[in-house]
């Protein structure tokens, strides 16, 4: 499906194209979570939430950007309150 948005240039393109990203990071990052042994997990679980995974790849994707939750959580279709208590440690 990924190239085929690409071919079709429709548009939206980049817009599935960038949730798609974020799904399959988010799906790589429970993969290596629920693989981890027993007691080495904690901070993979913790990433393995999927606002704090959409922040984390909006993040990478723009490192010099001052990011506040207002705009992770506009970017990332997030009410900023739930946004905010997924990424509170």
């Amino acid at each position: 499906m990924p190239a085929e948005e690409v071919a079709a240039g429709r548009p939206g393109s980049e817009t599935v194209l960038a949730k798609l990203s974020e799904l399959l990071f988010v799906e790589a990052v429970r993969r290596y979570a629920e693989g981890l042994p027993e007691g080495r997990d904690r901070l993979a679980r913790w990433f393995a939430r999927p606002p704090r995974c959409a922040a984390l790849a909006l993040l990478h994707r723009d490192v010099n950007r001052p990011w506040n939750v207002d705009d992770l959580s506009r970017e990332s279709a997030y009410r900023r309150s739930a946004l905010a208590d997924h990424l509170s440690v």
